[in-house]
Parts: structure tokens; sequence; C-alpha cells
């Protein structure tokens, strides 16, 4: 009975030491993806926050030119055109950030996939206010509530990439290792 007993814990040992590698490389290859994933999202984030927050203060610029002077002799044209080019760096950043989201959905968990979707649909928004066709009368409100929420998504997306990957949880793994050390070696189990 003993040496069944030791059979079958050893079997069981060697299916759950497979488990265990099989686990590891997955997490493993997730890190190896996720990672630069997130980062190039934040990177992405942030200089396409950069260009709507420099769009947005030369679309002001413009938009008080026109007022002041209400025959467009004195228009401010550079502040336009130079929101029209901040306009067109933001987007092209908003559209690689569509791309990495992207990829991010395919390798991530729930909480990571919804907190990179609601931070690229708050760079929809603002690529929205402050596009030069835009007629939003209220847009500099928008865009700067728009712009502290993009920051607060920011610092979510860090905290649930950790507990996407696991890096909060190292402890449980080397405490179910442990364990199986404990029980292989008081059954006698190699």
């Amino acid at each position: 009975m003993a040496a069944f007993t030791a059979a079958a814990l050893s079997l069981v040992n060697v299916g759950f030491s497979a488990w265990l590698n099989s686990r590891g490389h997955l997490e493993q290859w997730r890190r190896d993806v996720e990672r630069p994933i997130v980062a190039q999202i934040i990177t992405l984030s942030g200089d396409a926050l950069n260009a709507w927050q420099e769009a947005s203060f030369a679309r002001q610029e413009w938009i008080t030119s026109v007022h002041a002077d209400l025959d467009r002799q004195h228009e401010d044209t550079e502040a336009r055109d130079r929101a029209n080019e901040h306009w067109r760096t933001g987007s092209d950043a908003y559209n690689k950030l569509r791309f990495e989201t992207a990829q991010l959905d395919l390798v991530a968990g729930p909480p990571l996939r919804e907190t990179a979707g609601a931070l690229l649909r708050l760079h929809e928004s603002m690529r929205h206010y402050i596009r030069p066709a835009s007629a939003a009368s209220d847009w500099f409100e928008k865009v700067t509530g728009l712009n502290n929420e993009v920051l607060r998504l920011q610092g979510d997306l860090v905290a649930k990439t950790r507990a996407d990957l696991g890096l909060d949880r190292g402890v449980t793994s080397h405490r179910l290792r442990s364990l199986l050390s404990r029980v292989t070696s008081r059954f006698g189990c190699k």
C-alpha cells in the first residue's frame, strides 16, 4: 500500500510540476509580450496628450485672434496652422495607440483591456473636440477634463498591468512551490 501511495503521489507530483512549469512559461510569455505593449501605450498616450495640449493652446490663440478682430484682418493664422500641425501629430500618435491597444486585447486580461480601451476612447474624444473643423464651444473645458482623466487612466494602466502579470502576487506562486516540496519530501517522493 505504501508503494502504491508513493507511486500515486509521484504521479501527482509530475503532473503538478508539469502544470506549474507550463503555467510559468505562459506567465513569462505574457510578461515578455505585455510589458512592451503597455510601455508603448503609455508613451504614445503621453505623446498624444502633449500634442492635444499644444493644439488646444494654439487653437485658443487663434480663436481669440478671430474674436478680437471680426474683420479677420489680424487673424493669427500661424496659431491656426500650429493647432492643425499639433492635431495631426496627436492623430498620428492616436492611430499608433489604436494598434497597440488592439495588440493588448489579444493577450491581456479583461481589467487591463478595459482600462486600455477607456484610455483610447478618451484620446478619441480629445481628438474630436480639438479637430480643426470642430464647432464645439466648450471644447477647452472638455479637453482640460479629459486631460486629467487620461493621466488618471495611465496610472491605472500601470497598476492593472502589474496585477495582470501577477507581479503583485509573487508570494502565492512561491508558496505553492514550497507546499509541493513539503508534500513530496514528507512522502519520500523525488
